[in-house]
């Protein structure tokens, strides 16, 4: 599998993206709140995460 993943609310906000690699999570994974509003950012490298949102805002 390679490229994006978008999953979406009802409401029509995305919910998550999520990017892929050789069948691995590689690149940035966002997750929202229905709201809209950023629940979870995480960074990925060959399926393994190398950053998270806190980390990145330190």
């Amino acid at each position: 599998m390679r490229g994006c993943e978008l999953y979406g609310c009802d409401n029509g906000q995305k919910e998550e993206v999520r990017t892929w690699k050789d069948g691995k999570l590689d690149g940035p994974w966002t997750s929202r709140h229905e709201n809209g509003q950023k629940e979870l950012e995480m960074t990925f490298k060959d399926g393994e995460v190398v950053e998270t949102a806190e980390e990145a805002n330190k």
